[in-house]
């Protein structure tokens, strides 16, 4: 090797683990056909996000395993989108519950990157925008930051804004002016846009009015919302989700003990699955790309109730590499720039690898392809020898290279500690400590810090890398990343951010954004966050309680001084001048990175060597037994009643067992018949009892605490931990060997606490020799399995015995909460049942989840026959861990009442009477609460009792409210049976579709019933109101122009003259306005405006089938009068021809108008209730912003229908996005799980009005839920199952259609 070829082969760095700044700059040696079939699907994706101007397409999952490329394929997206005149973010998600302030922060990075052209995007967006709007020179170079920006300036764009779409133009109309404030030249004015955006407060008071903004603050999900219809009007955009596998993998490795793993996972995965259902149905105009691990994506689909798949399609899965020449090419790219800057000609582009080597690439990811590569590259350096490359596949598989560095003398050394040392003495300070710089200078400051502690490592600094540059206004300023296992790809993160902000509120905007950015969560120790500051946190209650917060969930602050800073400035020098891979042997032996104390202090022990995963050794049976595997993770469980403490199972006093007593993974006491645990002779530390799968005469031991009698395991012992041995036999892990002979070798019973009566035990549920096993459990011999439960799943059941984590007395009842009641099913003679309790004998707790797992009722009718066979096993998922208890009582319900579910505390049912509901109900709750089956059942309550109900289904999840049950759910009692049979014998379902005539159409008349309230003089008023607000936009005179007002008043005097002779026909009060009468206006030139007015409305009529045309017309009594032999209708009005916000709201106030006027001609008179509509996602139909056009009739029907009988339920996700009007009107409120922070504090000043307190609204299990019924105060319960069956996924289109045909309905008619 000469001195030209070493210099050559040196200059091959490659790096493996792309971070986003590739997303940003596409690398010269991209290979466009990597991924072709891919990027196809992507941009087919964005093609559709083009044409839909007031929607968003089905999203596009992008999977592949890590180093496939899917980073590097974002970053060709970006390209080709830009390229197209659209626009791309790029989402990093580190922590779920912020979803939206994750998602509205990386917009705003997003909107500071530059493009192809070196504009960014925002000024990108901002100059399309003002050429599309006709904004004069001045305005357009004012609001791209070229001129100053004045208010005036702003008060035009925003007027041309409104002109050219007023719909947008009011409601986004801050978001507008924050977004141009942010290109501002001046800094100050973009502060003011930048905080706004940032959802924080304002720093000083008036700022924001001073430009023309409000002051309030605008939610995350608002200001997402606002900027993606403001984008929309441009072009197309797409936002590509990233990193969701760091955050699952974290979330479920850094939780504190078994108990809380599974729950909380299964939230996070609810949190991102909501997140992204919601981002779709957020924006506009806007493709959402996840780009994630198959892994991921599996259980995001498979364990979240929202159905992700149905709103994503997945692109072509990402793995090796397709061809040889791809691989070849991908080389030759990779080495021609390096190769040019050292002036070297190889003798073949991918010199020293030969072009037969790439035959094998198709066998690599691309990551794998480069590290190979780079092996065989460091050994030439290594050996001096130059070796040209044969072959891809070796023995061994390639990882990280061995990093040899290179001789380096004494003098060399010496020459840059010299250079170093006079930088020292030049540097300046000053920028990086002055607030009004620090954002610009201290991220590079920082990075070269960083980057001299990384090389300072050595080969071990491989593991490290570094976020790319951020932005002009950074969240964090720096942050280190270590890779703790690729194949996850979950990380170790150190986040920095230099605080020097004197102004309180300043300094709290500055801390939220930044522990967003770095997902700084409690409990979650992989994410750290340090804050440099030199001068103290100011003093207020809201700093104090910030930091405290802060500092609880691992913060740290530390400071910064001069001297550190110095130091930054000559590293960064440093390295401009010599470059890292010339500068690494002096890091490596001089160690400049420890000159910087914040960085010694911060990072102490980030170089360890990382803990090994919590997995447990295998455990022998006996002196000389086979080896077991290591049991899978205990499944979750909390602290259930009748004194049993729990890990993960419990046992019940007496229950069956191997001779001696029951042992049960996790259970950290036994009690006796009184539910004490018993005390007795601790083992002895060391000894037998206190080893791994030690033997404990006559007692089991348990994991994490005491056993009964026969004496407690020492706690945190591995006999403690994870086994315990029955009378006469040795401990086996997770359970105990019968007397008769040890467990099967590697089998589930060995592994979980099966004993087998006389013989092995085999895994999975296998019976031999005359008993089953049972995994975490066990059971007495002969029994038969239960269908679908556990025990059929993963071990068989016995007669008289319960299963899973929990052992039952023969012939009792499972211990009330055990994960006996959970998961396990019983035979004749001890039902068990998930969650709730059962009397000896009898059958499952009625509405109970044991439904889902399997439970048997008297004399064991559900049970099979007995397992002869290996029983199929099923591994336990997150969902399982999702469903709770609930319990029904067992007499009858108040026939007055609607129950809504059974309370936390005692039990006992929490019903609201149905004339209550007369006076409306309002539900506020997140994706995954649970929402939707309240809805469902509250629905179905209502029709076993007579009521019949309009639903709006915008999510084709309540299409199914006539599907009844395959089989009954085994938790049924024969009451609850006997309702779901009445509902569906006596409910007429029917499904309609607003505009799909292949369903069961509808078209409303926008005029509702005047002859029938002309004797109501509010009602009329109300009516003409609500008319107006559905006829005036379809007018053009909705607008605040002379114009607009001159054609609106002309309009109300037209329709009130028209209406007081009685009529409501569409067409003909469109003639009566091409005719208009001269008494029926003051106003001149009143015929002419009203014949413009009525040819835009025949326009509309031609144009849009819905109003006044063809299909069904409305009759609200057809939506609410059930077919003959039915007791009550359920009409489910079906959104699937509705698919933007404008069309659903104008459908709705024609229905409302409809309503408004039916009810008062109909009354339900003596009746507690006389009739029900639903309103799903009210939130988009009477928001708290800017008027609908159903948001007046909305409100006139929560005003006044409650007089005429007709109840109303209104559900959100967002208590604050709904008018203020609406819960004033809910007499009955109801709160589950909340994500967002606004919602969450929302929703408890709305409790606190009530004197009542729910602080863990952002905590509650779904199906669980707050509720204060009729004005009352607020009380926890537990909703039950549908009466009608929902699977996990929604309708489609086509099931809508094929149900809204149903014969039997059309026969009916």
């Amino acid at each position: 090797m000469d001195e030209v070829e070493r210099r050559a082969l040196k200059a091959l760095r490659f790096n493996w683990a792309p971070t986003p700044d590739d997303v940003w700059r596409q690398p010269s040696f991209h290979v466009e056909g990597l991924h072709r079939d891919a990027l196809r699907v992507i941009l087919d994706g964005v093609e559709d996000a083009d044409r839909s101007a007031d929607s968003s397409p089905v999203g596009v999952a992008v999977l592949g395993q890590r180093g496939s490329g899917k980073t590097h394929l974002l970053g060709s997206v970006r390209q080709h989108v830009q390229a197209g005149g659209g626009y791309f973010f790029l989402v990093s998600l580190l922590e779920a519950s912020a979803f939206w302030r994750s998602t509205a922060l990386s917009i705003l990075d997003g909107l500071n990157r530059e493009t192809a052209e070196r504009e960014s995007q925002l000024r990108t967006f901002l100059r399309r925008l003002a050429d599309l709007i006709g904004a004069p020179r001045a305005v357009r170079r004012a609001v791209t930051g070229e001129a100053e920006l004045t208010r005036p300036i702003l008060d035009a764009f925003v007027d041309l804004l409104r002109k050219h779409n007023r719909q947008v133009g009011i409601d986004c109309q801050d978001t507008a002016r924050a977004m141009v404030l942010q290109a501002a030249d001046k800094l100050g004015d973009q502060d003011v846009g930048y905080e706004f955006l940032c959802s924080n407060d304002e720093l000083e008071p008036g700022q924001r009015a001073a430009w023309g903004m409000r002051r309030a603050r605008r939610s995350a999900q608002e200001i997402v919302r606002d900027i993606s219809r403001l984008l929309a009007l441009t072009g197309p955009t797409v936002i590509a989700v990233d990193q969701i596998d760091l955050l699952i993998n974290q979330a479920a490795k850094s939780l504190d003990g078994e108990t809380r793993l599974e729950w909380r996972a299964a939230l996070l995965l609810e949190q991102i699955a909501g997140g992204l259902m919601a981002l779709r149905e957020t924006t506009r105009r806007t493709l959402s790309v996840v780009a994630c691990l198959d892994e991921s994506w599996s259980l995001v689909k498979t364990q979240a109730t929202d159905t992700v798949q149905d709103r994503f399609r997945e692109a072509v899965q990402l793995r090796q590499i397709g061809s040889a020449e791809l691989g070849r090419e991908l080389i030759a790219r990779r080495f021609a720039e390096p190769f040019n800057d050292q002036g070297f000609v190889p003798a073949y582009a991918t010199w020293p690898v030969r072009a037969s080597a790439f035959v094998e690439a198709v066998q690599f990811t691309p990551r794998e392809l480069l590290r190979t590569i780079d092996t065989h590259v460091r050994g030439c350096l290594r050996d001096e020898t130059v070796r040209e490359m044969l072959r891809l596949v070796h023995d061994s598989v390639a990882g990280p290279a061995v990093v040899t560095e290179e001789p380096t003398t004494d003098d060399e050394l010496a020459a840059v500690d010299a250079r170093f040392a006079a930088l020292l003495g030049a540097a300046d300070a000053s920028a990086a400590l002055d607030p009004a710089t620090e954002d610009v200078v201290v991220p590079e400051l920082l990075e070269a810090g960083l980057t001299a502690w990384i090389g300072s490592r050595g080969g071990a600094g491989e593991l490290f890398g570094l976020d790319p540059h951020p932005g002009s206004k950074p969240a964090l300023h720096a942050r280190l990343r270590r890779s703790l296992d690729e194949r996850t790809e979950d990380e170790e993160h150190w986040a920095f951010r230099v605080i020097g902000a004197r102004h309180p509120i300043a300094a709290l905007n500055r801390i939220r954004n930044a522990s967003t950015a770095a997902g700084l969560t409690e409990g979650v120790a992989k994410r750290k966050l340090f804050f440099l500051r030199n001068e103290p946190w100011s003093g207020g209650a809201r700093t104090t309680e910030v930091i405290e917060t802060f500092s609880r969930a691992g913060g740290r602050t530390l400071a910064f001084p001069e001297s550190d800073v110095v130091a930054l400035v000559a590293l960064r020098q440093l390295l401009r001048e010599r470059g890292y891979e010339t500068l690494r042997p002096w890091f490596v032996s001089r160690q400049p990175a420890d000159r910087v104390a914040f960085l010694r202090e911060a990072l102490a022990g980030a170089d360890s060597v990382p803990p090994a995963a919590a997995v447990d050794a295998p455990v022998p049976v006996g002196p000389a037994g086979p080896e077991l595997p290591a049991a899978p993770p205990a499944a979750v469980s909390r602290a259930r009643q009748a004194g049993l403490s729990v890990v993960g199972g419990s046992a019940m006093a007496g229950g069956a067992g191997a001779e001696g007593g029951p042992a049960v993974r996790a259970v950290s006491a036994v009690p006796d018949a009184s539910g004490a645990a018993v005390p007795s002779e601790p083992a002895a530390p060391g000894g037998p009892a206190g080893q791994k799968g030690a033997a404990e005469s006559a007692g089991p031991a348990v994991r994490g605490g005491s056993a009964s009698s026969g004496g407690p395991a020492v706690p945190g012992s591995w006999a403690a931990r994870d086994g315990a041995a029955a009378a006469g036999g040795s401990a086996v892990r997770d359970g105990a060997a019968s007397s008769g002979g040890p467990a099967g070798p590697g089998g589930w019973a060995a592994r979980d606490g099966a004993a087998a009566s006389g013989g092995p035990a085999v895994r999975d549920g296998a019976a031999a020799a005359g008993g089953p096993a049972v995994r975490d459990g066990s059971a007495s011999p002969g029994g038969p399995v239960v269908p679908g439960s556990w025990a059929a799943r993963e071990g068989a059941a016995a007669s008289g015995g319960s299963v899973r984590d929990a052992s039952a007395s023969p012939g009792g009842p499972a211990a009330p909460g055990s994960w006996a009641a959970r998961d396990g099913a019983a035979a004749s003679g001890g039902s068990a049942v998930r969650d709730g309790s059962v009397s000896p004998g009898g059958p499952a707790a009625p509405s109970g989840w044991a439904a889902r797992d399997g439970s048997a009722v008297p004399g064991g009718r559900d049970a099979a026959t007995p397992a002869v066979g290996p029983v199929s096993p099923a591994a336990p998922t997150l969902a399982t861990v999702r469903r709770l208890p609930v319990r029904v009582p067992r007499d009858d319900r108040d026939p007055g009442s609607v129950m809504l579910g059974q309370s936390v505390q005692d039990g006992r049912s929490v019903s609201v009477e149905l004339a209550a509901l007369r006076r409306h109900a309002a539900i506020f709750a997140g994706s995954g609460s649970g929402k939707t089956v309240l809805i469902r059942r509250l629905v179905e309550e209502c029709a076993l009792r007579g009521v019949s109900s309009i639903v709006l289904d915008p999510n084709n999840d309540l299409a199914r409210l006539g599907d009844p049950w395959p089989q009954p759910p085994a938790a049924w009692d024969e009451l609850e049976t006997a309702r779901a049979e009445a509902y569906h014998r006596n409910t007429d379902v029917v499904v309609w579709t607003p505009r799909r005539t292949a369903g069961r159409p509808l078209s409303f008349r926008p005029l509702p019933d005047f002859a029938g309230i002309l004797d109501d003089p509010d009602a009329f008023a109300a009516g003409v109101d609500a008319a107006v607000a559905s006829l005036a936009p379809r007018a053009n005179v909705d607008g605040a122009s002379a114009k607009a007002r001159i054609g609106n008043a002309v309009l109300r005097e037209a329709l009130t003259a028209y209406a007081r002779g009685g009529g409501s026909d569409l067409r003909e009060f469109v003639l009566y306005l091409t005719r208009l009468p001269a008494r029926a206006s003051q106003l001149d030139n009143a015929p002419k405006v009203a014949n413009d007015i009525g040819q835009l409305l025949r326009a509309t009529m031609v144009s849009d089938p819905l109003f006044g045309g063809d299909g069904a017309p409305l009759d609200p009594g057809e939506l609410l009068r059930p077919a003959p032999g039915f007791r009550a209708r359920v009409s489910v009005i079906s959104f699937i021809g509705l698919p933007d916000d404008g069309q659903r709201q104008s459908f709705v106030n024609q229905l409302q108008l409809a309503l408004f006027a039916w009810i008062k001609r109909n009354p339900a008179g003596d009746r507690p209730l006389g009739g029900l509509f639903v309103m799903d996602e009210a939130q988009t139909l009477a928001p708290s912003g800017a008027m609908t056009a159903c948001t007046q009739s909305t409100l006139a029907l929560a005003s006044q229908a409650r007089k005429y009988g007709l109840g109303l339920v209104f559900a959100t996700q967002a208590p604050k996005g709904l008018h203020n009007r609406i819960p004033g009107n809910a007499a009955t409120q109801l709160f589950g799980l909340l994500n967002s922070p606004t919602q969450i504090e929302a929703a408890k000043e709305m409790a606190r009005a009530k004197g009542s307190d729910i602080s863990d609204v952002a905590r509650l299990r779904p199906g669980v839920f707050y509720a204060a019924v009729d004005g009352a105060g607020f009380a926890k319960l537990r909703a039950p199952l549908c009466l009608s069956h929902h699977p996990a996924s929604p309708l489609t289109v086509e099931e809508v259609i094929a149900r809204a045909q149903d014969p039997e309905e059309d026969d009916d008619e």
